[in-house]
């Protein structure tokens, strides 16, 4: 058989799903002509889907060197970088295979991908207008316009987005609805559409029980509709479910015991240990009223082979009851804490005049607790800043210089 009927063989094979048929003979070819492009390409696109990075990289390669303005090539490779993060040099094979392959909207969808993560969000959302123009019912181009959109600020429009996007998935596509699902309820929180975004929650759910980032996101939803017990709950069952968390290095110079608790507010740590020389366990301690806490099915010898302990419950302002279960846990494993809770108790909004306030130079505000009664109560004679314990980043936070402030700030919070 010469090389063009090997060729025409590998195509029925790989469109009828036979790929290690279909793979086989593009390698014939390849031994004939190691510089076919089709056979490369195709080997390529194989290597892909079966999550053969690299070689499917070189592949690609071999073809732009072949044809440097090869558009599929040139995409394939762009889509391969950029799932490495190296999304400037995306962004450049994006732009390359675009003047190849202009009426081609994933390449326009991805560019802007990449555009985004490189914080370049108007052009980024100019790719995407250009992709759903080429394909109006290209679902994953819409929920990714939402999802700039949504950096943006511009949270009605992005939830719009995502509105089209669930519309134009369809629904055996399960994985991608889910995404879809959880954007369009981050978007909703955001413009107070809580009921919307309580059902993209609860939509998850009925696909997938159990899904973490649903759980995490509905309890939020839950805490902004006060429905507080319900919220809690969800979290103590989210924690249970994750039990104990195991991360970082197999070989490490020592073991962390990183420590949360349910509904805290808890201190980052993803750049705090570097994961080539520690290894993590991170466990949620549930709340003081579950039967199982704090522990749930977590046992003591499964934490007693940390070498430190790190307290992430750096909010005192959120404490949900865990902060003494975190220090009897600690003094019953004898280890060494880091960030220990009694320094972290000094640390409350109601500390500050006592800890800033002899600092020349520096303006510190009286600042304490008032219940919700007494925030109705404010008159308007004096004007004060109110937010929730624990909130950051200005979220929630509210100048009250009028009676009506006032209860429109209860009204929502």
């Amino acid at each position: 058989m010469t090389s063009r009927q090997i060729l025409e063989t590998a195509f029925s094979l790989h469109r009828s799903g036979q790929l290690t048929e279909a793979e086989a003979a593009y390698r014939s070819v390849l031994d004939l002509d190691p510089d076919d492009i089709s056979a490369l390409m195709m080997s390529g696109i194989i290597l892909v889907d079966r999550g053969e990075a690299e070689p499917a990289e070189q592949m690609f390669r071999h073809v732009v060197t072949l044809d440097p303005a090869h558009p599929m090539a040139l995409h394939n490779l762009g889509r391969l970088i950029q799932a490495k993060g190296q999304d400037r040099a995306a962004v450049d094979l994006f732009e390359q295979a675009a003047l190849g392959k202009p009426d081609l909207a994933p390449i326009f969808n991805d560019w802007a991908v990449s555009l985004n993560r490189l914080g370049q969000r108007e052009l980024a959302l100019e790719q995407l207008d250009r992709a759903v123009e080429l394909d109006p019912d290209y679902g994953v181009a819409h929920d990714n316009r939402g999802m700039v959109l949504y950096d943006l600020r511009q949270f009605d429009a992005a939830a719009q987005a995502h509105f089209v996007a669930l519309a134009k998935t369809p629904v055996h596509l399960t994985t991608e609805r889910i995404a879809i699902l959880l954007h369009l309820s981050f978007a909703a929180y955001e413009i107070q559409e809580l009921a919307a975004a309580e059902r993209a929650c609860r939509a998850i759910l009925e696909l997938v029980p159990g899904n973490a980032d649903a759980m995490d996101q509905l309890a939020k939803v839950l805490d902004r509709l006060l429905r507080d017990e319900e919220a809690t709950q969800l979290r103590n069952q989210l924690a249970r479910s994750q039990g104990l968390v195991i991360g970082g290095s197999a070989d490490p110079k020592a073991t962390i015991l990183i420590l949360g608790g349910v509904g805290a507010g808890h201190v980052p740590t993803r750049y705090l240990f570097d994961p080539d020389y520690f290894a993590t366990l991170s466990l949620t301690l549930l709340s003081p009223d579950q039967p199982d806490a704090p522990l749930g099915n977590v046992t003591l010898g499964q934490l007693a082979r940390a070498d430190v302990i790190f307290n992430s419950l750096g909010e005192v302002e959120m404490d949900g009851g865990q902060i003494g279960a975190l220090k009897t846990l600690s003094a019953t494993l004898g280890k060494p804490v880091l960030n220990p809770p009694e320094i972290v108790a000094r640390t409350g909004r109601d500390h500050v005049q006592d800890l800033f306030g002899g600092i020349d130079g520096l303006v510190v505000p009286q600042t304490r607790w008032a219940d919700r009664a007494e925030v109705a109560r404010l008159t308007g004679a004096e004007k004060w800043l109110v937010r929730p314990g624990g909130a950051h980043g200005g979220k929630d936070l509210a100048l009250i210089d009028t009676p009506t402030a006032a209860a429109d700030y209860l009204a929502k919070v």
